[in-house]
């Protein structure tokens, strides 16, 4: 048994995963276009039906698009967010405007990405024609994850991961400047995963009940902070420490700093209202907020990165490296089998204060925070902004796009 597991491995290892990718010169029809395979000479095809079937094709093709024209069915054929990060906004942020390029560069950087995922993490992307993150969720296991919930009722603690997981989404009520256009900027993936991977999570099915005995209404009002706030945080930071607990609490959100009210408002989770937050949104709000505690429950905390491949303690990863472990934790924050996780929470809460606090910095210089997740903050910008937000990006850590046109909607 041992040593057919060794050569099933070793097979594994030994494939070679080539990805194609096909720009269509008309993103909204799958008829002509350049078609590259795993960074060879693009040629010139006359649609989809000339794309071989024995390999992954990933197309500019947006999924309301693909899934209007029934291409889902194609399994050998994949919608311009495939690796997640779709194929404009990479196209944008490596400044590649020539189809053929583009076609030659994308599918030498996905075919490099998915070769790393089969040998480091056994993912096959050929099983999995709809988002690349499910052939690496297929072969990832975190404690907690997937076992049963313990300790308190399941129903109840469901709910509470439910309520405490944010939704990527764009900001509501966001007015929009005259002639501006949506303008992503994003933190080095290499980096930013790495730091997200890095970070404290929930890595138990065992939950209890921290009983706080008294509500605490603590936070920030008028730029200062209210009385408890300091040591509430230095309390639940030391038990954290020494009793290595991830804990989520029950809030309510009595007030937003006026600086946060445009951009960064209690926003919605999985089901409304949001009663739940994990400590790290917590954390968060108390800078900008009014919040009121009235409840924890918590389970066991520990690093993730002692359960992934030695591969990710690694620095260095370059572009397909950075690529693939994005699609790593957007794995490891998708639900399991249709369920909300712990560990998805916690980490869509990390992402999210992340790229809040860079949100924060363009609002106060005066520019429009049109949304903020997965590593980007999008802004709505007249040409006139775009240098000087380009700037303020680059003192924050930011990479702006290495071309002037913004992302189409």
């Amino acid at each position: 048994m041992l040593e057919g597991l060794v050569n099933f491995q070793a097979k594994l290892n030994m494939k070679t995963i080539k990805i194609g990718v096909c720009i269509f010169d008309d993103p909204k029809s799958p008829r002509s276009g350049f078609a590259s395979i795993n960074g060879q000479e693009a040629t010139y095809v006359g649609g989809y039906h000339e794309l071989t079937n024995d390999l992954l094709w990933v197309t500019n093709l947006e999924f309301p698009v693909f899934k209007e024209l029934n291409l889902l069915r194609l399994r050998h054929l994949a919608q311009a967010q495939y690796f997640r990060t779709s194929i404009r906004m990479l196209q944008t942020e490596y400044g590649i405007n020539d189809g053929r390029q583009l076609s030659e560069f994308l599918s030498k950087l996905f075919s490099r990405t998915a070769q790393q995922g089969l040998q480091y993490f056994g993912a096959d992307p050929s099983n999995f024609n709809y988002r690349y993150h499910q052939a690496l969720s297929a072969n990832l296991h975190v404690p907690g994850m997937i076992e049963p919930i313990q300790g308190l009722d399941q129903n109840a603690i469901q709910l509470v991961i439910d309520h405490a997981t944010q939704e990527n989404q764009a900001m509501s009520g966001v007015k929009r400047p005259d002639r501006s256009s949506p303008v992503s900027f994003c933190f080095p993936r290499d980096a930013y995963s790495s730091w997200i991977l890095g970070q404290m999570y929930p890595v138990s099915s065992v939950w209890k009940s921290d009983n706080l005995k008294r509500e605490f209404t603590i936070g920030t009002r008028d730029g200062k902070k209210l009385s408890l706030t300091e040591s509430f945080v230095k309390r639940c930071a030391e038990y954290f420490k020494n009793s290595a607990r991830a804990t989520f609490f029950k809030i309510s959100v009595q007030s937003h700093e006026a600086s946060h009210r445009a951009f960064a408002s209690f926003g919605s989770g999985s089901r409304d209202p949001r009663v739940w937050v994990t400590w790290p949104e917590l954390l968060e709000l108390l800078e900008y907020s009014v919040v009121t505690v009235y409840d924890s429950v918590s389970t066991a905390s520990g690093r993730i990165i002692d359960y992934l491949p030695d591969y990710c303690k690694g620095y260095g990863f370059g572009i397909s490296g950075g690529l693939l472990l994005e699609n790593l934790y957007v794995a490891l924050a998708s639900p399991v089998n249709r369920k909300n996780t712990a560990l998805g929470a916690y980490i869509r809460a990390y992402d999210r204060v992340a790229c809040g606090r860079s949100a924060a910095q363009f609002h106060n210089a005066g520019f429009c925070v049109g949304s903020y997740s997965s590593g980007r903050v999008v802004l709505l910008l007249p040409e006139g902004q775009k240098e000087r937000a380009t700037q303020l990006a680059l003192t924050l850590g930011l990479v702006p796009p290495l071309e002037e046109s913004s992302i189409d909607e």
